[in-house]
This record gives C-alpha cells, sequence and structure tokens, in this order.
C-alpha cells in the first residue's frame, strides 16, 4: 500500500492532466451533433480544464465529473456524506437561556446594542467565543485516463443525455474514431465507465487514482491506492476522528494485457475497458472493508449496456414525468458555449437556452437526491475547501433547491430532503432548549448533515432567527398537499410539524401595545438590522406553521380544541406594515428602517413559500410587496437573491419583474459551461440557482393551493410560446399538459384529479371564453376565474381564450433596471480586462 504524500508532485501530476495546450481540437459539426446527441440533454465542444467545466453525472449518493480529455483525462469522485471534521467532535450550542429576560427587557426599551453585547458576554461564560463553521464538503479522489497521445482532435463532442444520466466523450484523431461513457447507477450504485475505439481498435490505457489537488492544503487527509490486475483501492482517514472512507474500481479489460506498477494500472492492446466503482464512508473507520465491496462488485454484469438499462429503467421514468416544450428548432444542439454566447448577445432570453436549463435543473435535482437533497455545489465538488464549506445553507439556499421537487414531479428528491430533515430534527430540540429554554423545534442556519446544532452565531445573529424550522418543514407537508396521502403525513410530517408549533407556544409570551405577540429577539437574513424585533419572515413562518397544523388535524379529523387554541395564537399575530414609499415592510415594527440593497428578500416570506396573501383577500398588502420588490437592489449580485424575487414576481402575478430576474440569471455569467450555475457571476459554483429555476419557472405558468388553480400567473409575453406535462399541484391533481399563446390569447389545459373536488380555475388576464366538457359554474371573484369540477381521475379538458396577453396590476419602473445591469457588467468586464 503507497501512501501519496508529495503534494507538489500530485500537483504536478494533475497540471500534466489538465494542460490542453499542445491539443487542437475542433468541435463536431452542429448538423452532425444530430445523430449522437439526445435531447434533452446538453453538449459541450471543448474539454474541461478545471473541475467545475466538468460534465457530469450522478446517482444522489455518488457523483462523477469528466473533463472529457481526449488523452489526459481526469474524472473527479464524489460522495454524498464526505464532509472533513474541523473539530474532534461538534460542539453543542451554548446554553444561553437564562439570558433571554435580560435580553428582551434591553431590546423592548430601545437597547439593543446592549442586549447584544449582554448576549456575548453569556455566551463567552458559556465557551462560546465565536462562531463554529460546519464540516466541508470534499471530494473523495479523482481518476486520471492517459490514453496514448495522437496529436490533433477533431469532431470532438461532450454530452449529458438528462433522460439516461449518461456523460459521454467522442472525438476522431488519426488513429480512427474514440468514445468514452459514464454514468451512475441508481439501480446498483456504481461509477461505470466505459472507454473504447468505435473502429475496433485496440489500445493503451494508463489508470491512476489520485488525491483531488484543487484547493489542498497540508494537513489534509491522503488516500492510499493499492493496483493489481482487476482492482485498483484508495482509503482514507480524518486525522481529527474516527471517521473515513474507501473506494474500489474493478477494471475489466476486453483482451490485451495488464500490467500493474506502484502507483498505477495499464491496460495494454485492448478493445475496451470497462471501470465499476463504488465509495462508502465509515463513521467508524474500524468498519472498513473492501474485500466485501470487492465481493459486490464482482457479482455485477460486466457488460455496459445491462448495467446501463438497469440504471435507466429508474432514472428515465422519473425525468419523464415533466416534460416542457419551449423551442424545436436546431438551436437545441448548440453546444452550451454558443448558447451562452448567443444569449450574451441577446436582450431577449433564448427559448431553447431556456428549456435547456429547466431540464438541467430537474436533471441535476435528481442526480443529487439520494440519501440527501443536493448540498450547495449538489453531489459534484473538486474544490478542497469550497466556499461555505459546501454545505446546506438552510435560510435560502436549501429551500430554493427543493422548491420544485414537488411541483416538477421528483419525490426522489423530496424524499432525500425528507432524510436530511429526519436526521437533523432531534438537534432542534437541542438548539431550542440551550439556547431559549424552551420545548420544540428550532434549526440552525446551516449544516453539514449527521446533526444541526446551531453554532454559527456570536455577532452574527442566527440565534435569533425562528423562522428556520416551519420553512424546512413546509416542502414536507406540500409534498402531502400534492398526493394526499395521509399515512405519509400522520407518521412522517405531523410529529415535526407539532414540535415546530410547541416551540412557538413556549416563545411568544411578550406582547406589544395592541395586544398582539412581539417577537423578541428576530431576525431577518441576512440584513443589517441584526438582532431585532418582529421580522416578516419570522412571522410569517409562524403564521403558516401553526395553520398547516390546523389544517392537518382537521384533514386527519383529530385533535378538535387543539384547533381552537392554535386558532386564537393566529389572532394574536401583529400586523404587516406598509411604509411610506407603499412597500411592504421587513420588519413589522415602526422603528425599523427598510434597506433595499440587500440580496436576501426574507419578508416575501408571506407570498412565498407561504400562501397567507393574495388579491381577493390582501389587495392592499399584495400591491405593496409588488413595490416592495420594484424597490429592491442588487446587492453582490448573488444569485439566490434573483430566484428569491423570481418567486415572489411569480407570486405576486408579476410577469414583468418575473422576467426581468429570470433574464439576468440567464445572461450575466451565471452559468458554466457544464450548465452548473454559480453563486455570483463567473464565481463559486452554486446549484441553488439551477436547481430553483425549475421551481420559479413552473410557478409563473402554473401557480395552485388546495382548491385552486391559477393558470399562467407571471408568463411574460416576452417569453416564448409553448407547453409543459405532468406539473404537480397543491390540491391533488396533475395538470397532464398545459399549451400557451400569449400572442394568439389562447391557453389549453387538461388536468386529472386524484379526487373528486370543486377547484377556482383563475386566469388574471382575463376570460373571454372557456370551453369544457366538465361541469363548470362562475366565481365570485368575477370574469378571471371559474368553478370547474374535476371528478377524481379523469381527464378535464380546458380551452380558455383570454381577454389580455397581461394582467392591469399596475407596473412601475424598479430601482433596479436592465438597463442598468447592463451598464454594471460593462464595467465589471473592463475592470476584469485590466
Amino acid at each position: 500500500m503507497k501512501k501519496s504524500i508529495i503534494y507538489l508532485f500530485l500537483t504536478a501530476i494533475a497540471a500534466s492532466f489538465c494542460s490542453l495546450d499542445a491539443i487542437h481540437v475542433k468541435p463536431l459539426p452542429l448538423e452532425e451533433r444530430k445523430a449522437v446527441m439526445n435531447i434533452p440533454g446538453m453538449c459541450s465542444i471543448r474539454p474541461a480544464n478545471r473541475w467545475d467545466e466538468a460534465i457530469v453525472t450522478g446517482n444522489g449518493t455518488l457523483g462523477a465529473s469528466v473533463f472529457g480529455q481526449p488523452y489526459k483525462d481526469k474524472v473527479v469522485f464524489n460522495h454524498e456524506r464526505l464532509f472533513r471534521p474541523l473539530l474532534d467532535e461538534r460542539p453543542l450550542p451554548p446554553e444561553i437561556s437564562e439570558a433571554l429576560p435580560e435580553v428582551r427587557r434591553m431590546m423592548r426599551e430601545g437597547n439593543t446594542h446592549h442586549a447584544q453585547a449582554y448576549w456575548r458576554e453569556v455566551m463567552a461564560e458559556k465557551g462560546h467565543t465565536g462562531i463554529v463553521m460546519t464540516p466541508s464538503y470534499h471530494p473523495a479522489y479523482s481518476m486520471l485516463v492517459e490514453l496514448e497521445d495522437a496529436s490533433s482532435v477533431w469532431d470532438y463532442l461532450r454530452s449529458v443525455d438528462f433522460m439516461t444520466g449518461e456523460a459521454v466523450v467522442r472525438y476522431t484523431n488519426r488513429d480512427g474514431k474514440w468514445i468514452s461513457k459514464t454514468f451512475v447507477s441508481r439501480a446498483d450504485n456504481v461509477i461505470v465507465q466505459y472507454y473504447t475505439s468505435l473502429d475496433g481498435r485496440n489500445f493503451n490505457v494508463n489508470l491512476k487514482l489520485v488525491d483531488q489537488d484543487h484547493n489542498w492544503r497540508e494537513g489534509m487527509e491522503l488516500i492510499e491506492t493499492t493496483y493489481d490486475e482487476e482492482w485498483m483501492t484508495a482509503q482514507a482517514t480524518y486525522n481529527l476522528t474516527d471517521r473515513g472512507y474507501e473506494g474500489v474500481t474493478r477494471v475489466i479489460c476486453d483482451g490485451g494485457d495488464v500490467e500493474v506498477g506502484e502507483d498505477s494500472l495499464k491496460c495494454v492492446g485492448v478493445k475496451s475497458v470497462l471501470m465499476l466503482t463504488r465509495i462508502e464512508d465509515h463513521d467508524d473507520f474500524a468498519n472498513a472493508d473492501l474485500a466485501a465491496i470487492q465481493k459486490d462488485l464482482a457479482q455485477l454484469p460486466t457488460d455496459y449496456d445491462t448495467l446501463f438499462d438497469a440504471h435507466v429503467a429508474l432514472h428515465e421514468s422519473a425525468m419523464g414525468r415533466v416534460v416542457i416544450n419551449l423551442d424545436d428548432s436546431d438551436e437545441r444542439y448548440m453546444s452550451s458555449e454558443e448558447l451562452i454566447e448567443l444569449q450574451a448577445a441577446s436582450k431577449e432570453i433564448i427559448p431553447a437556452f431556456l428549456q435547456k436549463m429547466f431540464n438541467m435543473g430537474r436533471y441535476t435535482l435528481l442526480s443529487s437526491s439520494g440519501r440527501y437533497p443536493p448540498p450547495l455545489t449538489s453531489i459534484w465538488n473538486g474544490d478542497q475547501g469550497p466556499p461555505w464549506s459546501a454545505d446546506w445553507t438552510l435560510d435560502t439556499n436549501l429551500n430554493q433547491q427543493i422548491a420544485g421537487a414537488n411541483t416538477c414531479a421528483l419525490p426522489e428528491a423530496l424524499y432525500a430532503y425528507l432524510g436530511l430533515i429526519e436526521e437533523i430534527a432531534p438537534s432542534w430540540e437541542v438548539n431550542a432548549q440551550n439556547i431559549y429554554g424552551f420545548r420544540g423545534h428550532m434549526s440552525g442556519i446551516r449544516t453539514s448533515v449527521r446533526e444541526n446544532y446551531n453554532t454559527h452565531f456570536h455577532g452574527f445573529p442566527s440565534h435569533c432567527w425562528t423562522a428556520g424550522a416551519a420553512w424546512l418543514i413546509y416542502p414536507l407537508y406540500e409534498y402531502y398537499l400534492v398526493t394526499g396521502d395521509k399515512q405519509y403525513l400522520e407518521d412522517r410530517v405531523l410529529p415535526l410539524m407539532e414540535k415546530t408549533v410547541l416551540f412557538y407556544e413556549d416563545f411568544l409570551t411578550e406582547y406589544d401595545d395592541n395586544g398582539n405577540y412581539l417577537f423578541v429577539p428576530s431576525f431577518s437574513p441576512e440584513n443589517s438590522e441584526w438582532q431585532s424585533m418582529n421580522s416578516v419572515q419570522d412571522i410569517a413562518a409562524a403564521k403558516q406553521a401553526i395553520r398547516n397544523l390546523i389544517e392537518a388535524y382537521q384533514d386527519l379529523g383529530i385533535k378538535p380544541e387543539r384547533v381552537k387554541h392554535l386558532q386564537g395564537m393566529l389572532d394574536k399575530m401583529p400586523p404587516y406594515l406598509i411604509n411610506e414609499e407603499g412597500a411592504l415592510k421587513e420588519w413589522a415594527y415602526p422603528k425599523y428602517k427598510d434597506h433595499y440593497d440587500h440580496r436576501h428578500m426574507a419578508h416575501r416570506y408571506p407570498v412565498w413559500p407561504a400562501h397567507e396573501l393574495n388579491w381577493e383577500e390582501h389587495p392592499e398588502e399584495m400591491q405593496a410587496m409588488r413595490v416592495a420588490i420594484e424597490k429592491r437592489l442588487p446587492q453582490h449580485w448573488a444569485g439566490h437573491g434573483f430566484v428569491v424575487r423570481a418567486f415572489a414576481a411569480a407570486r405576486t402575478n408579476y410577469p414583468e419583474l418575473f422576467y426581468q430576474y429570470l433574464y439576468l440569471l440567464m445572461r450575466y455569467d451565471y452559468i458554466e459551461r457544464n450548465l452548473i450555475t454559480r453563486h455570483n457571476p463567473n464565481w463559486a459554483p452554486n446549484t441553488d440557482v439551477l436547481c430553483g429555476l425549475p421551481g420559479f419557472v413552473a410557478e409563473a405558468l402554473l401557480y395552485s393551493k388546495p382548491g385552486v388553480i391559477e393558470l399562467l400567473p407571471a408568463w411574460s409575453t416576452r417569453l416564448p410560446s409553448g407547453s409543459i406535462d405532468g406539473l404537480r399541484t397543491r390540491t391533488q391533481a396533475t395538470v397532464e399538459s398545459l399549451e400557451w399563446d400569449l400572442e394568439q390569447k389562447e391557453i389549453t389545459a387538461t388536468i386529472r384529479s386524484l379526487k373528486d373536488q370543486w377547484v377556482t380555475i383563475f386566469v388574471r388576464q382575463g376570460i373571454e371564453e372557456i370551453e369544457s366538457s366538465a361541469k363548470m359554474r362562475s366565481s365570485e371573484h368575477g370574469d378571471f376565474a371559474r368553478e370547474v369540477y374535476l371528478k377524481k381521475g379523469e381527464p378535464v379538458k380546458l380551452t380558455v381564450s383570454l381577454e389580455a396577453a397581461t394582467n392591469d396590476f399596475p407596473v412601475n419602473e424598479p430601482s433596479f433596471t436592465l438597463e442598468q445591469a447592463e451598464q454594471i457588467h460593462a464595467e465589471r468586464l473592463a475592470k476584469q480586462n485590466k
């Protein structure tokens, strides 16, 4: 067993495998891509030079990032549970509840800074002197695949088939045509790699397992490797704990010989090479067992197609549940490089690009959902020290990533999310007890699985944020709204909901002068008032948690007395406030001023993710929310900030601003050429934008809540006509097809319900005429609504002629415009070029 210990040597090897300077690569022409590229999918016409340009495939547990270099290829391997410990054990949150009465007194008297200082003194007395960071998600290791250099390459293409998860690299050189294929099997939990000549030529290939070098630092664990004629293995143990991981690759050569070196394996004169890799993590590395993994891999088929078919049966059915059609032109076959360049030159969103990103978003969410949902980078990460530890950040990022799981028909992602929540929820009771002395659930703001102890506070006041558990549990309740599965609700979600509301019952004991609850302390992530009172997000999350629990009790027919008590709590909630500019205030407390230039927009919570405000019951608050969106400025250009505003624009029926935020994300360097998105333009791979995109696009096409379905609530006339099949609604019905043409003012929808029900169909553009074979009646809401009867299991087709192409809600000039965005972008490019 050989230990990799010389970092500079590793870096030199990695650099040699990443260099393309000596290779001329000519792409496969567009017309010829149609014969080899499947739609929906993506392609790229240049190999990757960095890990964050690699094309990706995964099954949620394992991930593979393929550089696609012709002669010196590299594949980065990930496992969803590999988080590098920063301490020998994670500390519990400090027991600081004794400070709460005095903190509340000071804050009510207006001495917030004194309250903060006092609380920090108590923290220090309890041994908490600063933020304790989360363990960092890191790559397992990389595989280097070296073939004989045959100089120039032409007809090059690397591609990913979204329907199968297969990543393919193909090219031609003087020795003929070559192809490599990679997928991560959902059926067998292995990374499958296959290299061969399409002309039947024999070839040599050298294989080597190495530590992934990007941001590697002295003191980090290194893999130990072994090689023999059929196996390559890697093992690593962490320095601070008993944890570790191991990986095994079975190498199956068709013909030829195998030469075993000290630190590599060479296949000589082979027709093809098939590799099967499995990586396992161990909380106690004493349980590591390479032989057991080898035994499992030895029993798998050695035929690529057999392995592939077993995987596709699972992956394809999930991807096929929702089908979007915005474009059927040849632009669908354009490479990511070409589409990014085309979008950069256009004042309009490119339909083929938007369609591809919608599908890439669902593909990424599915491929990164295993035991857990996707962290910040999804399952793929080649950085040993990624920003924010590449963990799960719970105050907007993960929330956006999972937002479309239910409506976009990916229960695999929802159940992965449930797995994470159930694993970390016991920590929430410790947080509530230690920080506040209360019962119930209080989430932390970041987690790296295994626990979610809230230690990410000191000057940063995440210990004052009480909205977390309510927001995190809502997608689980939403799944019940979509499916009507009462057993799931009662067994899996109701206990979480009850403990979340239990915290609020203990927390809400302070009142304002009007007899309403006072949320003290409070926090509006991550805006500058820091420790505050009556954050709208905290209020709205509490109301949502209580309302949903009431609905759950009523649907299950249980606890009527408890329902009365909870309804009484809702009656004491403080009202939202509107500022002098007509915008909904971020804090429902007069002394706080709004700070518009901030990436978060936490006070949109009553419209998203909650369904609290609507035009029929709260027209003033809805208009104030639209003004609040108009006023928001683009602090740091954080992508997640534009995503949350797109959700809010969709929920407030604002197609103009929905388009603006979608355009910003499509146009201004948020998309890498492997279609993974970034946190900021040209910086930090983060998939909150990518995984969130299907969710907010779906919201602009279809809104729903129990008893309500709204068609095209925020689709802009600047966006293409098209169709989408398979969206789920929160009233136990599937919109099997939705077709629209706003230029012709036509919408057609086919809806199939899981139960007999009357639903109100809203079309805010106005209904000139509506046809259906189902029973239908007028609505109290006027000409833009009808009540339609959905009979269980029977498709109901609606054909709607619109009065107008858009709604008639007032539109104001936003504080941040697309013209300003273009100017700022140009200045940023000029600065970079210097």
